[in-house]
């Protein structure tokens, strides 16, 4: 299993450079950001929230993961054993609703605003959520830490930090050097896009354009 510190000797001793510590470290960091947004196999994952009665605002203490998310597939509002979903509105919307004086009932709506989930009416009732969505992985710091950048796209990653180290700090690289790369990074992508449609759909491949446009809950950052 590769890690933090693994992917930045691989790096170094690829490149033959041993004076690049920091510079492969920030590469690394830029190549993930590149990437975080996208939508993988490795990035989704479900989690679930307790409402809690007259409290509208949800965030990192209510669930770790809602700072980090990207887009939402689904929410969804657990009422006494029966799913209901709940539609994502705007911040004006859920002010115009939230605005009444002492109405709270089950929530119908929610707001993505500040890096928090907002609720719509406020809850009356303790009630289960439960979220589908895309989310940025845990930041790496130690060299030991390690996620799915570090081993499922570890190539992908890898081939965008060398390309950015090529352009961006030792920059006297052939143009044909710095096509390889750019060559090997559209490769590596293209593979973790086939094996995400094939991991998450009935077996049809999708191109690229689909999958980005996939419907879902785009993320409402407010106004």
């Amino acid at each position: 299993m590769s890690d933090y510190g693994t992917m930045q000797s691989r790096i170094a001793d690829e490149l033959g450079r041993a004076d690049l510590t920091d510079q492969i470290k920030k590469a690394i960091q830029s190549a993930i950001k590149k990437y975080e947004r996208q939508r993988f196999y490795f990035n989704t994952t479900t989690a679930t929230f307790s409402t809690v009665p007259g409290q509208e605002y949800y965030g990192a203490s209510d669930l770790a993961d809602i700072p980090n998310i990207v887009q939402f597939d689904a929410v969804e509002i657990d009422l006494d054993g029966v799913s209901r979903p709940l539609g994502q509105r705007d911040v004006a919307f859920t002010n115009d609703i939230n605005s009444i004086a002492g109405f709270m009932a089950d929530p119908e709506y929610f707001t993505y605003y500040q890096q928090q989930i907002r609720l719509a009416p406020v809850p009356s009732l303790a009630r289960t959520v439960k979220l589908s969505y895309v989310y940025r992985l845990p930041a790496l710091s130690e060299n030991e830490d390690t996620n799915a950048w570090m081993t499922d796209a570890e190539e992908l990653i890898r081939m965008r930090a060398k390309c950015d180290l090529f352009v961006n700090v030792i920059r006297d690289v052939s143009a044909q050097e710095i096509a390889l790369c750019r060559e090997y990074e559209r490769d590596a992508l293209a593979d973790l896009l086939r094996e995400t449609a094939l991991r998450m759909s009935s077996g049809k491949l999708r191109t690229e354009t689909e999958l980005t446009a996939r419907s879902g809950f785009l993320i409402v950052r407010g106004y």
